[in-house]
């Protein structure tokens, strides 16, 4: 029946407000004879009449609502024939259909009345936060979803990286994804742009840190080297110089020379440097590699923070300002501490960084920028 509508600008604040009470009211009460009427059509299969698999296939086709909803109406139909409580408070306006949805995942006759005191104080956030804490775990789909963890590490096409892939259980994901998030926040705008990189590259980056840290520790604490040591071989001419026809390897993958020079700042990996024949002339990690009380003095100096003027950061790495195989010193005054992030710009990103690290270092960006950052005192 058609109506003239009411000239909402006329009323006060207030009078819209309980209008609006009212007509919402009003569809809680219309939906809910919707859901009795779902319910009886449902026990006495009139969806068969077109032909439809279900309630909720014959409600999306009828109604031209999204499965989702279609599902919530069946299931509400049904559970609230035993909570007459809640029913009623959601037919008054009350609640929403939406509490009213989160709650049935764990409302039941016995908490009926409770619940329908309870449920009109709390948002429909809280009773969705409600719903997830009191659903029960199944220890069946939870050991299956346990043995269904693994973890795979595939070639790209392209030769140049690996795809990640695997599933984890919630708890143990819940564990990733924090660790990786709080590092992927910390790495901060990008030094040269000022740009945040997308969260997903940053998480990458974070993965990479925390396993490069796990193996710097094994390496450091002399537990099982061989197991947590990376070989990377590289032709014996990038002792030479930086065009080498040939790049170096790990894992049998391609590398770059960047990529070379900055893992050759880090103790985790041994770099093994191979003739042609694949005869080894040299290791790197017996060259280059601060020794546990420089690398000490080093981080003391910098009191554990990345000398990259503003970072604050803490140290992951430490870096040759002038590069190992530039004939660069594993001395104090050569070495600075850097974060993983700043320690990547410095070598893809086509930073450079001279000067005495025990005093001040400068920071030259790839257009001619300039940055100036000074060692703090070490303690007497």
């Amino acid at each position: 029946m058609a109506h003239e509508p009411l000239d909402y600008e006329r009323c006060t604040p207030d009078e819209r407000e309980v209008l609006l009470d009212r007509l919402l009211a009003h569809r809680n009460a219309l939906l809910d004879e919707a859901l009795r009427l779902i319910l009886v059509a449902g026990e006495l299969e009139d969806h068969k009449a077109d032909g439809a698999h279900s309630m909720v296939d014959w409600l999306v086709q009828r109604c031209n609502i999204s499965r989702t909803t279609a599902g919530r109406w069946v299931r509400a139909a049904t559970a609230l024939e035993t909570l007459p409580r809640i029913r009623a408070r959601f037919v008054a306006g009350d609640l929403s259909f939406e509490q009213v949805h989160h709650a049935l995942a764990f409302a039941t006759p016995e908490d009926d009345a409770q619940l329908a005191d309870l449920l009109p104080t709390l948002s429909c956030a809280q009773i969705e936060l409600m719903a997830k804490q009191r659903r029960r775990a199944d220890q069946g789909k939870h050991d299956s979803a346990r043995r269904r963890t693994h973890l795979r590490l595939r070639p790209d096409r392209s030769g140049h990286g690996m795809h990640l892939s695997g599933f984890l259980p919630n708890e143990d994901a819940a564990t990733v994804k924090a660790a990786l998030d709080r590092r992927a926040e910390a790495a901060g705008p990008d030094a040269d742009t000022g740009l945040w990189a997308p969260h997903e590259q940053r998480a990458a980056g974070a993965l990479g840190d925390l396993c490069a840290e796990d193996l710097a520790r094994s390496c450091h604490a002399g537990s099982e080297p061989d197991a947590a040591m990376v070989v990377v071989h590289a032709p014996a001419e990038l002792l030479e110089r930086d065009d080498a026809a040939r790049s170096a390897t790990v894992n049998g993958a391609a590398i770059t020379n960047h990529a070379l020079r900055r893992i050759l700042c880090d103790a985790r990996l041994e770099v093994s440097f191979d003739t042609a024949d694949g005869r080894t002339v040299g290791v790197g990690r017996a060259t280059r590699n601060p020794p546990a009380w420089l690398r000490r003095r080093v981080i003391g100096r910098d009191h554990g923070r990345c000398r990259w003027p503003g970072c604050g950061r803490a140290i992951r790495h430490l870096h040759h300002m002038q590069h190992w195989t530039n004939g660069g010193p594993t001395d104090a005054c050569n070495l600075m501490g850097a974060c993983w992030h700043h320690h990547h710009l410095l070598h893809e990103g086509g930073w450079n960084a001279t000067g005495d690290a025990d005093a001040e270092i400068t920071l030259i960006s790839p257009h001619g920028r300039r940055l100036h950052s000074r060692a703090a005192p070490l303690a007497a």
